[in-house]
C-alpha cells in the first residue's frame, strides 16, 4: 500500500519517480521515527540504504551490512534487493531509469550527491517533501539542550571558537555553515535528546571570524550561552542565508554533508560559496586529555557492567534457556547501573544463524534462543557523560567446535594484528585495514565491513573524518579514537566479530611513530582461543590482556 501511495504521490509531482536516501535535513545516522521514512516504505531497519522508485519498478539498495537482512523484511515481490557492491547504481539507472525524470526532496541529498547522481540520472527537485505523503507519520517533540560541562569536554565554547576561526582565516572565509548535528553540538558544549542513542539536538549555526555565532534550534536551552551566541528559531535559517550577502563576501560549506535546499538558497544570492570539509570535523577527532582521560572512565565503567553480565551468562547461557532479547534487557540494566546515560546503539545480539547477520537486531518475531553449542555475537555500546563507547564479544553456548575455536582465532588474530601494530605518521586508515585482515586473507577469508570507524566524546559512536576501512584515506593522527572490530560471518551458521576501542597515541619507543592505545577492559571467551595459533608475541599480549 505505501509503495503504491508513493507512486500516487509522485504522479501528482508530474515525476517519474523517487531517488531518496535513508537520511534526515542533517544526514544523521541515527533517524528519530518521524525521520524514518525509508522503512515506513519498504520495511527495511537498516541504518543505510538508497531506494529508487520509478512506476514500473522498485529497488532497495544496500551495503554488504545488509545483504541477508534485507531480504528478511522487505517484500521482494515488489522491491528489488540491490547489493552496492555487485550492482552499481549508475548501472541499474541506465537500465531503469533513462529517459525518465526522477524527484528528490533537496533536504534529504547533499549537494555533493545531487552533483555525482546527476551524472547518470535526471533528476529534479520535488517541491513537496514526500514525507508529506507518510500516513500517521509520528508527530515531532523538541528537547531539551544542557550543556556539556568543561570537566567533561575539557575545553571552553571561546577556546573552540578560536579554532574554528583560524582555519576559517587560512581559507579566507569569513563564515562557516555548521549543519552536522554532533559538530555542533561539540563546538557549542551544548548535548540534547532529539536522536536515538546520540545525545544530539537538531539545530545549525553559522560561525564568524568575529566569533559571533547564530544558533537556530526550536530546543529550549536550560542553560545560559556566552553573549557572542545569538539564538534564533530552526526554521529562519533559510531567510538568514537568503539575506547573508549583505553581511559577508565568503561562506565555508561543506559539500558533503549540507543538504542541496540550503545550499540552493546561498547559489541564489552573491556570497561567495568556499567548498571544504567542516573544520569542526577533524578538531572534534583529536580528543583532548581531559576527553582521553573520560573514555578510560567510561570503559572501566563498561567493564563493571560486563563483569556482572559475563558472571549471569556463564551461569544461565548453558541451560539452554535464554533469548536474545533477554540478554538485550539484562546488559541494558547493567549499563545502567553503571552509570549510563543511555545506548549508544540498539545491542545486535545474534544467536546462531543471526550473528551472521552483521547489524541485526533481534525482536519478539526473530527473538531466537541461545541454543547449546551455538555461538552468541554481542555488539554494544553506551553513552556515558565522560565518553561513548562499543564494543563486541563472541561468546561460546556450551562446548564450541572446532570449526568454531579456529575460525574464532583467526578474528582474534587479526585483531591483534592491529592493536600491536606501530605505524608512522601520515598512515591513512586502508593502511592499518590491510595489516589487519592479513591473518584471514591468509586464509582465504574476508569480511564485509570496516574495520574501525572513529568514536566521539559523548557524541556519536560513528565518528569521521578517519577510518580504518577500505575507503579510509584519511591519515590516523595522534588523540583520535577508533575501533579495532574485524570479523567473519557464516550465513546460516554464526558470526563472529571481535571490538574494542583505541586510543592513538605517540610510541614510547619511537616517538615518530604512532601506536594504539587499548580502551576496552572486557575480557574475551577464552574457550575460543586456539593459543596453538597465536605466536608467541600473540599469547603474551592475550595473558597481559586478560591478566593471566
Amino acid at each position: 500500500m505505501q509503495l503504491t501511495d508513493l507512486r500516487t504521490f509522485l504522479t501528482a509531482q508530474e515525476v517519474d519517480g523517487l531517488y531518496f536516501i535513508k537520511t534526515d535535513p542533517h544526514f544523521t545516522e541515527n533517524l528519530p521515527e518521524y525521520e524514518e521514512f525509508l522503512k515506513y516504505i519498504t520495511g527495511f531497519t537498516g541504518s543505510a540504504g538508497l531506494i529508487i522508485v520509478t512506476l514500473q519498478r522498485a529497488a532497495l539498495f544496500v551495503d554488504g551490512r545488509y545483504t541477508v537482512q534485507a531480504p528478511m523484511e522487505v517484500n521482494t515481490k515488489i522491491w528489488d534487493i540491490v547489493p552496492w557492491e555487485a550492482t552499481k547504481v549508475e548501472a541499474w539507472c541506465k537500465e531503469h531509469t533513462q529517459y525518465l525524470t526522477i524527484g528528490y526532496d533537496p533536504l534529504r541529498l547533499t549537494i555533493e550527491t545531487l552533483e555525482k547522481a546527476s551524472q547518470y540520472i535526471n533528476l529534479a527537485p520535488l517541491p513537496v517533501s514526500p514525507l508529506s505523503m507518510w500516513h500517521n507519520r509520528p508527530s515531532i517533540v523538541p528537547n531539551p539542550i544542557s550543556t556539556h560541562d568543561i570537566e567533561y569536554s575539557g575545553a571552553k565554547i571561546s577556546d573552540k571558537f578560536k579554532q574554528i576561526i583560524t582555519i576559517l582565516k587560512s581559507n579566507n572565509a569569513e563564515v562557516l555553515l555548521c549543519t552536522q548535528l554532533d559538530n555542533l553540538a561539540w563546538c557549542m558544549n551544548l548535548r540534547g535528546s532529539d536522536i536515538p542513542y546520540c545525545p544530539l539536538f537538531y539545530g545549525a549555526a553559522l560561525i564568524d571570524i568575529h566569533g559571533n555565532a547564530t544558533l537556530y534550534t526550536q530546543a529550549f536551552i536550560s542553560d545560559d550561552l556566552p553573549l557572542n551566541i545569538k539564538i534564533e528559531p530552526y526554521e529562519k535559517l533559510t531567510e538568514d542565508l537568503a539575506q547573508l550577502h549583505s553581511k559577508y563576501k565568503s561562506i565555508l560549506v561543506d559539500k558533503i554533508k549540507t543538504n542541496a535546499a540550503w545550499v540552493c538558497v546561498l547559489q541564489n544570492t552573491k556570497i561567495e560559496i568556499l567548498w571544504e570539509v567542516d573544520p569542526i570535523t577533524a578538531l572534534k577527532a583529536i580528543k583532548n586529555e581531559v576527553e582521553l582521560e573520560g573514555m578510560r572512565r567510561a570503559h572501566a565503567k563498561d567493564a563493571i557492567a560486563f563483569k556482572a553480565f559475563n558472571a549471569w551468562f556463564n551461569e544461565n547461557a548453558p541451560k539452554g534457556n535464554l533469548t536474545e532479547l533477554d540478554i538485550v534487557e539484562v546488559l541494558t540494566a547493567l549499563r545502567k547501573e553503571a552509570g549510563a546515560v543511555q545506548l549508544s546503539f540498539p545491542i545486535i545480539a545474534g544467536a546462531g544463524a543471526n550473528g551472521a547477520i552483521v547489524h541485526y537486531h533481534a525482536t519478539p518475531k526473530t527473538n531466537a534462543k541461545l541454543e547449546v553449542g551455538s555461538l552468541l555475537l554481542l555488539d554494544s555500546g553506551a553513552q556515558y557523560l565522560e565518553a561513548t563507547t562499543d564494543i563486541t564479544r563472541t561468546y561460546a553456548i556450551g562446548k564450541p567446535s572446532a570449526q568454531m575455536i579456529f575460525h574464532n582465532t583467526l578474528v582474534l588474530k587479526a585483531h591483534i594484528q592491529l592493536t600491536l601494530a606501530k605505524f608512522p605518521v601520515g598512515t591513512t586508515g586502508v593502511q592499518l585495514d590491510s595489516i589487519t585482515r592479513a591473518p584471514l586473507w591468509a586464509n582465504g577469508l574476508d569480511y564485509a565491513h570496516g574495520t574501525g570507524h572513529g568514536v566521539g566524546s559523548y557524541l556519536c559512536v560513528h565518528e569521521g573524518p578517519a577510518s580504518i576501512s577500505k575507503r579510509g584515506k584519511i591519515a590516523v593522527e595522534a588523540g583520535m579514537v577508533l575501533t579495532n572490530e574485524p570479523g567473519l560471518y557464516i550465513e546460516g551458521q554464526y558470526g563472529i566479530r571481535i571490538e574494542n576501542m583505541m586510543a592513538v597515541r605517540k610510541c614510547a619507543a619511537h616517538p615518530e611513530m604512532l601506536e594504539l592505545e587499548t580502551l576496552t577492559q572486557v575480557p574475551y571467551d577464552t574457550s575460543l582461543i586456539d593459543f596453538t595459533l597465536l605466536t608467541s608475541d600473540e599469547c603474551k599480549w592475550v595473558a597481559s590482556y586478560l591478566g593471566i
